[in-house]
């Protein structure tokens, strides 16, 4: 448990504060909303998202995982979240602006596949399909 709490603190220092970034949604109430979906992650990953990946039309993708945190990028998106279990919770980030967020399941070694949103924190009845195709590691 402490270790999601680390890695859920980490996370947020690096989307909330760390940058010092103002986003498109840089509310105080989206700031309390990212927060509270980011802690309400509980269980620890059963997965390891670390890899190239593909999407069209996204484009080529990367991922580094270390323990429940995870980063990298989506297309021309940065992208920050966490593992919880099989499910990645991502925001993605154009510059310093969050733009979108989104939840992906990896219901294999070859694939991911998800929703992605334009409401952050992620809203699944404003959301449209992602799916990501492992390039490396084979």
């Amino acid at each position: 448990m402490n270790h999601i709490r680390l890695g859920v603190g980490l996370a947020l220092a690096i989307l909330l504060g760390g940058t010092g970034c103002v986003t498109l949604h840089d509310t105080k109430e989206t700031r309390v909303a990212l927060e509270r979906w980011f802690l309400s992650r509980k269980r620890p990953p059963d997965a390891n998202f670390s890899g190239m990946w593909n999407s069209t039309p996204w484009g080529p993708s990367y991922l580094q995982q270390t323990g429940p945190d995870v980063r990298g990028k989506i297309g021309t998106y940065r992208v920050r979240g966490i593992v919880e279990g099989r499910k990645a919770y991502l925001v993605f980030l154009r510059g310093e602006r969050m733009e979108w967020s989104g939840v992906l399941d990896m219901p294999d070694l070859e694939r991911l596949i998800g929703e992605v949103s334009r409401t952050i924190p992620f809203d699944p009845d404003n959301s449209r399909p992602l799916t990501l195709r492992r390039i490396y590691p084979k």
